[in-house]
């Protein structure tokens, strides 16, 4: 079963595994501080070397879409929805895997349209919900006018002319007034 951790943390283990293996340390001392069972790495060390346990890419299967259709696709991405016969404000996965089939021929699931548009530079945005009745020239109104009298008052303080060092005292210091002594 495969460890936690991302494809380069493994491969960290795995290079401090073969490091450990060249100072001939114990198979015990090595499972104890990386708490891995070493065998198999071993093995592939004793077979092709630090080559045998370097990080191997899986690209996966190859994208149906060509550089030049998703560059087609950012351009309509770009105009309208209603130029696209759409009558939504905003797109959706569905509508971009409708999009992709009409245009392109390619049958997509619309959750890999996101992770398509996702490796694209393209991001998911919630649209606000906001009130059909919203007037804005009444909330920012209300925003300039009552708003700031809603708002908790800040306590004016008078400041002494003086510092307080500079202060002027009716009684004389005492010993106990002044602190400690330098």
């Amino acid at each position: 079963m495969r460890k936690h951790g991302s494809a380069q943390e493994l491969q960290r283990v795995r290079m401090i595994a073969v490091n450990m293996f060249e100072l001939d340390k114990m198979p015990s001392d090595i499972a104890g501080c990386l708490k891995v069972d070493d065998q198999t790495w071993r093995r592939l060390w004793q077979k092709s070397g630090r080559d045998g346990l370097k990080l191997k890419p899986h690209p996966g299967r190859p994208c149906l879409m060509s550089d030049e259709q998703k560059g087609q696709l950012v351009e309509m991405l770009g105009r309208a929805q209603t130029e696209h016969g759409f009558d939504r404000h905003f797109w959706t996965t569905a509508m971009i895997a409708g999009l992709i089939k009409q245009k392109f021929d390619i049958d997509y699931d619309n959750n890999w349209v996101g992770e398509i548009l996702h490796a694209m530079g393209f991001s998911w945005q919630k649209p606000a919900r906001r009130a059909r009745e919203r007037d804005e020239t009444r909330i920012a109104e209300w925003r300039s006018a009552q708003w700031p009298e809603l708002l908790k008052k800040r306590r004016i303080r008078r400041r002494n002319r003086l510092r307080r060092r500079d202060r002027i005292h009716d009684e004389p210091r005492h010993q106990k007034d002044l602190g400690p002594g330098r």
